[in-house]
């Protein structure tokens, strides 16, 4: 520390600091390594109790009584303390009942940031209601294979702003998303990953103060069970700015609303594409036209495919200045014109070959000027006459 702020703090090592603020960098330490601090000195004993912040991982194979008591006790020790953030990491092995009694204990200790990664638990099905009407939340993220059933009316977070939900399902689908996203007035930050809405009969995302969305879907190839693509997708946040958006192409997009979107990173794939191609131009175009006025743009090589064919016509997207594509080591350059001779004001376009870790910076009609790659002399070599050859041939549409 220097020396002028030790004079301000008139402190020159660590037990010269106050206790709130030593309880504070406890706070960033695993919890097992915050409690052997207490047998420094009898001022140092119950500082780790008073952490602002509480994370508790559960290893599989230890003590799960043991565990859930050692929290209980540190959530009693704290009297009337209030708790930032509390963190539980469980596995199978820990009473999901007694972790039901944990969570609200904290929440009555005016918890603001709750954060649930909780799997194959006995008699645990899901977060209890208490946690859906917690008033002082500001961050909720439950990541854990359960099922959320929110009840009309019983859904009261006026302080959320960011919510994140990994694996889970709601027992009444679309409805059940849209009461919880109801009775969040403030949220700002949406993150949903893995959501099993593709057998929804409509998938609506409605929040008017939102401004970050991540949906995710990341087992493409591997899950069996997922057995077609989401039917109708809505999307209506006319203040969002930025949105991560990962999924089958869904069969129809009746309206997406992104008035204020100044970055998108997309990533759609085409699951019917042998279907004959007049029977799937159209399905993302409201899509489409929701997103053209975005500034910076990022897809794949799928999601071109899903623009170029399932969207008719492509919209001009007349702010975006910058464009990225990650490809494999054939791009399809038949689809690639389409969208440049529709971005009047690109600037910058980064096509980033994931296979042969390529990555290379081409501005549209000036590549004698500038032209960046990486990788092995021969695959640079090779594209980089390919995207010279495509650049010069690629003739404006009249």
């Amino acid at each position: 520390m220097p020396h002028t702020k030790r004079i301000a703090y008139g402190a020159k090592n660590l037990n010269d600091l106050p206790e709130d603020l030593l309880s504070r960098i406890l706070s960033f330490l695993p919890i097992e390594v915050a409690a052997t601090t207490s047998t420094i000195s009898k001022r140092w004993r119950y500082l780790f109790l008073f952490a602002p912040k509480l994370k508790f991982t559960y290893h599989e194979g230890d003590n799960g009584l043991t565990f859930v008591e050692f929290v209980a006790r540190m959530l009693v020790s704290r009297g009337m303390t209030p708790i930032e953030k509390l963190s539980l990491h469980l596995v199978e092995g820990v009473d999901g009942d007694r972790v039901h009694g944990l969570i609200l204990k904290a929440l009555e200790l005016g918890l603001s940031d709750l954060d649930l990664q909780i799997y194959n638990l006995d008699n645990w099905s899901g977060p209890s209601p208490h946690v859906f009407v917690a008033k002082k939340l500001s961050r909720l993220a439950i990541g854990t294979d359960c099922i959320i059933n929110v009840e009309r009316g019983c859904v009261d977070l006026p302080k959320l702003k960011t919510l994140h939900l990994d694996d889970v399902q709601f027992t009444d689908g679309n409805t059940g998303l849209s009461k919880l996203l109801s009775g969040c007035p403030v949220l700002e930050v949406l993150s949903l990953v893995d959501i099993n809405w593709y057998d929804w009969d409509v998938c609506c995302v409605s929040s008017t103060r939102l401004k970050k969305m991540r949906i995710h879907w990341e087992s493409y190839d591997d899950d069996k069970d997922r057995n077609g693509c989401p039917k109708s997708v809505i999307f209506n946040t006319p203040n969002l700015q930025c949105l991560h958006y990962s999924d089958d192409n869904a069969r129809q997009y009746p309206t997406a609303n992104f008035h204020k979107l100044d970055g998108a990173k997309i990533q759609l794939i085409r699951r019917n594409a042998e279907e004959e191609e007049e029977n799937v131009v159209g399905h993302a175009t409201h899509f489409w036209k929701g997103i053209c006025n975005v500034d910076t743009l990022s897809i794949t090589s799928d999601t071109l495919k899903v623009l170029t064919f399932c969207c008719d016509p492509i919209p001009v997207f007349k702010n975006l200045t910058q464009l990225s594509i990650k490809t494999g080591p054939e791009l399809g350059w038949e689809s690639l014109p389409g969208l440049l001779n529709k971005s009047p004001q690109l600037e910058t376009l980064f096509l980033k070959v994931i296979k042969t870790s390529l990555n290379h910076r081409v501005p549209p009609q000036k590549v004698e000027k500038r032209f960046e790659c990486e990788g092995a002399d021969e695959d640079r070599k090779t594209l980089m006459e390919q995207v010279k050859h495509f650049l010069k041939e690629m003739k404006p549409e009249e």
